[in-house]
């Protein structure tokens, strides 16, 4: 029986415990490995202490999850050399036969193993009218509040990155040809389609723009973009992806992440994991609710993500859009969190041409566009902060107060930021707001 001993694991002794618990590696599955075991904090701490305020989450993510992934790796390495470090979930993939599980568990107890066998698909979407021309400011702009902010504020997004992780089907067109800085592929090789909406069109949305068009609800945002399998994605090439999008690209991180793939289950607790922890590091993870009206579930249904239901001009939600609650481990939740445009709003498509598209995807698109604003405007406010009062200036749809087909209804970001700029007055000793002068 043995403990890790953080932070300096005895790698010798792992080699040598895994030499000695290896065996045949018939019927093996896909697994992910953590450790209930911590690493010093006090370690971890100074490590990060002389960090900007702002970048020490994610330093302090980094080091510990290094460390544990670090250790794991090395016992889990002789039964499966090709097994992943995914430091941002504590832990590592491997493909480990239910023997070598046993075997594991009793040389060292405080190891924890989940079969993530569930795959991901993409989200799909659905095909309207092409569009022969574009009219800016189109409806989905103004009511999403990205022209105020573009308007009014001159936020374009400018300087800010989104990490946006989604079917490898081709995305070139020129109304996102500048946009994209980074791209990446995880998982076997590329099985691509031409379903335009499952990637090309949302990215538009985001940030697209033509010479004398805008697109896009954040048309100078710069577009980290990581790709998977367009069929079934494997849990572990979604983990990879996922932590690929945590890291600096060019000294800059991503302020959010759009995830264009999801589970029909329950997501599984490695990606739980990954996901709270780009949270953490202030990166928002933003998922499309679903296009089954009558649930939501997989990532979309996780407390630590935001998820974005589709609405059509008249700000009523489409039938397609996926409804609450949602639950987790048994819990319920209510979701989505809010509503954005997602029905017959035109962005790019295949051929260099435009058309109208619809889906919850559309919807998040325009979203993860806003959040790109909002962080253009304050990059240093905590992610919490912005939240909060994001749910406090939202407008309300749908039954009074947040219910399960609208959350909390339509962000206002001007009015986010108005409130963030020029906070209300506290209360007097009486309990009352102060009165205004006449």
């Amino acid at each position: 029986m043995r403990g890790f001993g953080f932070p300096a694991l005895p790698v010798i002794a792992a080699l040598i415990a895994g030499s000695l618990l290896s065996g045949p590696a018939f019927c093996t599955t896909l697994r992910f490995v953590t450790t209930t075991e911590s690493v010093d904090a006090e370690s971890v701490a100074e490590r990060v202490s002389r960090l900007p305020d702002r970048d020490r989450a994610f330093a302090a993510i980094r080091e510990e999850g290094g460390r544990v992934a670090g250790a794991i790796r090395s016992i889990v390495a002789p039964h499966d050399p090709q097994a992943r470090e995914i430091w941002s979930a504590r832990g590592v993939t491997a493909r480990l036969s239910n023997d070598q599980v046993d075997l594991l568990s009793d040389e060292w107890p405080s190891l924890r193993f989940e079969t993530i066998d569930s795959t991901a698909v993409p989200v799909s979407g659905n095909v309207d009218d092409t569009a022969s021309h574009l009219t800016p400011p189109a409806w989905n702009h103004v009511m999403c509040g990205s022209w105020d902010l573009s308007r009014l504020r001159n936020l374009t997004g400018k300087g800010v990155m989104v990490a946006v992780i989604g079917p490898d089907v081709p995305f070139d067109h020129p109304a996102i040809a500048e946009r994209i800085i980074a791209q990446r592929t995880f998982g076997g090789a590329p099985a691509r389609g031409t379903e335009d909406l499952m990637l090309l069109h949302p990215l538009g949305l985001l940030a697209g723009k033509t010479d004398d068009k805008t697109i896009g609800t954040a048309p100078d945002v710069s577009i980290a973009l990581a790709t998977l399998p367009r069929g079934k994605v494997a849990a572990d090439d979604l983990l990879s992806a996922i932590q690929w999008a945590l890291e600096p690209i060019e000294g800059t991180r991503p302020v959010a992440v759009l995830l264009a793939v999801d589970f029909q289950t329950a997501a599984p607790r490695a990606i739980r994991d990954a996901l709270a922890a780009c949270k953490m590091a202030g990166i928002l993870p933003i998922l499309p609710a679903g296009n089954t009206p009558s649930r939501i579930t997989g990532m979309a249904a996780l407390p630590d993500v935001l998820t974005i239901g589709a609405l059509d001009q008249w700000k009523t939600r489409a039938a397609f859009s996926g409804c609450g609650p949602a639950f987790v481990d048994g819990y319920q939740l209510r979701k989505p969190d809010y509503m954005a445009p997602g029905l017959a709003v035109t962005g790019p498509a295949a051929g260099n041409t435009y058309r109208q598209g619809s889906g919850t995807l559309q919807a998040a698109a325009h979203f993860a566009g806003i959040w790109a604003q909002i962080r253009q405007s304050k990059p240093d406010t905590e992610i919490e902060t912005i939240l909060t009062t994001l749910a406090i200036t939202s407008r309300d749809l749908g039954p009074t107060g947040p219910d399960n087909d609208y959350g909390n209804g339509l962000a206002d970001p001007l009015a986010m930021l108005q409130y963030l700029e020029n906070p209300p007055s506290p209360p007097d000793a009486s309990g009352s707001l102060p009165v205004p002068p006449l």
